[in-house]
């Protein structure tokens, strides 16, 4: 029996950036592929490797100074060489894409239901229909029978939420490829395996031809038939997925740290948000208590939703909970306000899990890592410039980048711009809001070096989130278990791992794929 043809070809693909005044940037070279029905193709490389710039040009959304080179077969059809006006008909239709940034690729002002609904209906699927379809699409992702989500915005929903709606609006069409670009970072082990099972399934069931670019090497071996591995703009490497050796677990934790006195005590939040149309009001947290001990790091994990976003809102004064307290270094700062506020801000940063929501694209990176400084008046323009400089090397920017503006950096990148602004007024406490999940693997360890380097010199201490209990159990000296806003259990990081009292750890550890890093003094993970 002949084989089926690919449903995707790609042939000698090149993508160029031409920037004023500068040679033209070679971002991709001489890539070829190809992925046939029902076959899952995993791209993985380092940040900066031209990942994103390959799924550009597979969807036909490049940027305006990018040139595209070679052919993309599209069912026969070269959509390297398409119109606009066909490829808007095919993106959605035949081309489905699950992107990165969840927080900037739904719209603020339109709610969950009706943004599933609209990329139904712009395909021409009639009104009953369309909503019977996003009812179902709902139910699959995990996110059926809630009208609070269906009906919500998505700020009111976590992130690994608004990443399951986005996966949901990919697939709403059944497209002939899927291309998703990290479609599980912001999501934690569980509902990230319930998502690539129903992925598998669909891929399998529909026919469907899946590109999935990852930095998670574990699922690439798990989920791919094949990995096609990038460096510097060019495939270095072909293999069949179960060639690949999976990421190395290790059995020990390492042992604590010996902190002292605790620099952050949560003592019995309660954060309730309204319901909306006569629904109840929704309990994000529920009598929550932890401490983050000097400089040490405590991990909050646990599913989607679970509450870790807004504990860590409530610690940074963005939200008041109804009840319960926070103290920083000993003082009551839940209801602080004004001036005592502001000076808590230089005490407290935070590096969010989506680092291009939380960096202004008008500004040059430079600036961005130099506007807290500039805010709290910390030494002169010469001095400033210097940090920010030193800065850039300590989390593996070359000087160039700090010229450029945010839309220039690959999502790694832009991560690491995000911490060193964090950084850069030497803060007692550092919220770590997911702050590795758009990084691939090398870079992961090498940030987590540098955080730890700072921790031991510094003495900063960290509030950790993080769906990737690996990463918990490698950098935390303590870690919370959440669910459903409640506290689990708690305890020291060798406790959790090795002895949960608790089925939901349990749960969470027998889903995760856990790996240790051996960091080294020089940022390089093993």
């Amino acid at each position: 029996m002949n084989a089926p043809s690919p449903v995707l070809a790609v042939q000698e693909l090149a993508v160029t950036y031409h920037l004023p005044g500068e040679p033209p940037v070679n971002a991709v070279s001489g890539v070829s592929f190809s992925v046939r029905p029902g076959e899952i193709l995993a791209i993985v490389g380092e940040s900066g490797s031209g990942k994103s710039s390959i799924v550009s040009a597979l969807i036909g959304l490049k940027a305006p100074n990018a040139r595209i080179g070679g052919r993309i077969l599209l069912e026969g059809e070269d959509i390297a060489a398409a119109t606009p006006q066909r490829l808007r008909a095919l993106r959605g239709r035949r081309i489905g894409f699950v992107p990165q940034d969840a927080g900037l690729s739904l719209s603020p002002l339109r709610r969950i239901d009706a943004q599933i609904d609209e990329a139904l209906r712009v395909h021409g699927m009639p009104r009953h229909a369309a909503r019977a379809r996003t009812a179902e699409i709902l139910a699959d992702i995990g996110l059926g029978g809630s009208a609070r989500i269906a009906r919500g915005y998505p700020h009111e929903l976590s992130g690994g939420m608004r990443q399951r709606v986005l996966i949901g609006i990919g697939i709403a069409n059944d497209p002939a490829l899927l291309v998703a670009d990290e479609p599980t970072s912001g999501l934690d082990v569980t509902v990230a395996r319930r998502i690539l099972d129903y992925l598998d399934g669909k891929i399998r069931e529909k026919g469907m031809a899946l590109v999935i670019v990852t930095h998670d090497l574990g699922i690439a071996t798990r989920r791919a038939d094949r990995v096609l591995t990038v460096q510097d703009g060019k495939i270095v490497e072909t293999a069949p997925a179960l060639s690949i050796p999976p990421p190395r677990s290790s059995p020990a934790a390492p042992a604590p740290a010996q902190p002292g006195e605790a620099v952050l005590m949560v003592a019995h939040l309660v954060k309730h948000f309204p319901g909306r149309r006569g629904e109840a009001a929704h309990a994000a947290v529920d009598d929550v208590s932890f401490h983050v001990p000097r400089h040490g790091t405590t991990g909050l994990v646990g599913e989607s939703g679970s509450g870790k976003t807004t504990i860590a809102r409530i610690v940074l004064g963005l939200e008041t909970p109804q009840s319960g307290a926070v103290h920083l270094n000993g003082h009551d700062i839940t209801h602080a306000t004004g001036e005592a506020r502001r000076l808590l801000r230089r005490r407290m940063q935070i590096v969010y899990q989506n680092p291009y929501a939380s960096l202004n694209p008008r500004l040059s990176v430079e600036d961005i890592i130099d506007e807290p400084m500039r805010a709290f008046q910390v030494a002169d323009p010469a001095a400033r410039r210097l940090r920010v400089r030193a800065l850039l090397d300590r989390v593996g920017l070359p000087r160039r980048a700090g010229q450029q503006t945010p839309s220039f950096l690959s999502g790694g990148q832009r991560q690491r711009v995000a911490i060193a602004r964090a950084l850069a007024l030497e803060p007692e406490l550092v919220v770590l809001d997911e702050p590795t999940s758009a990084l691939d693997s090398a870079t992961q360890g090498q940030i987590l070096t540098l955080l730890r380097d700072l921790q031991a010199g510094a003495g900063t201490s960290y509030l950790f989130i993080s769906h990737d209990l690996g990463l918990v159990r490698e950098f935390s000296d303590h870690v919370v278990v959440l669910r459903r806003g409640r506290l689990v259990e708690q305890g020291a990081v060798r406790q959790i791992f090795e002895c949960p009292a608790e089925a939901y750890t349990r749960e969470l550890l027998n889903d995760s794929s856990l790996r240790c890093w051996h960091l080294s003094p020089l940022g390089k993970a093993s």
